[in-house]
């Protein structure tokens, strides 16, 4: 997280006002974003654990 805070503060001391609103947001996004990653994986996770339990009762008979 330092490093993108260090990211926008370059850009907002670039002068770009555009950039520097769009990496204010972007930042502001980062928390919902890791929650929508870590969740998706979680399900993944399951999914995957599900397969290997179907493919293990196919292999079995």
């Amino acid at each position: 997280m330092a490093a993108v805070n260090s990211a926008a503060g370059t850009l907002k001391a670039s002068g770009d006002l555009k950039a520097s609103i769009g990496a204010a947001c972007a930042i502001g996004l980062l928390p919902d974003a890791a929650k929508l990653i870590t969740d998706a994986a979680g399900k993944l996770g399951g999914q995957l654990q599900a397969a290997g339990s179907v493919t293990a009762s196919i292999a079995s008979n």
